[in-house]
């Protein structure tokens, strides 16, 4: 499958938002950034769908990375926008969701293309 740049940030994205809405949809607190179950959740999967998606794209690691890193931030957006009672510290809630989606997205991706043996790959 060849995606382009664009598709592929979107495609990681969408993958991003959907793993970032899992502890929302199980309710697994109110405020999911209290429950550990939702660490865990996000941080292995993201970590594991960088890694299918970094060793299916090997060359747009980064696009995969961001974009599935930047899925937690998105989803946060779009709870603040149905919930609004619940933004009183959303800048500090995008910071962290940033802070949590990316350091797993980015090892994922790189071990995923490491794993395909591409290392050489031009950019």
């Amino acid at each position: 499958m060849i995606l382009h740049n664009r598709q592929t940030f979107l495609l990681s994205l969408a993958f991003g938002v959907f793993i970032a809405f899992i502890p929302f949809i199980l309710k697994l607190r109110r405020d999911p950034f209290d429950a550990a179950g939702s660490y865990a959740i996000w941080w292995i999967g993201f970590f594991f769908v960088s890694v299918i998606m970094g060793f299916r794209m090997p060359r747009q690691v980064k696009k995969v990375a961001f974009g599935v890193g930047f899925g937690l931030p998105l989803a946060l957006i779009g709870y603040f926008v149905v919930t609004p009672n619940s933004a009183n510290l959303w800048p500090r809630s995008l910071i962290l969701g940033t802070v949590i989606g990316l350091p797993p997205a980015f090892v994922g991706a790189y071990l995923g293309r490491f794993l395909r043996g591409s290392n050489n790959l031009p950019e």
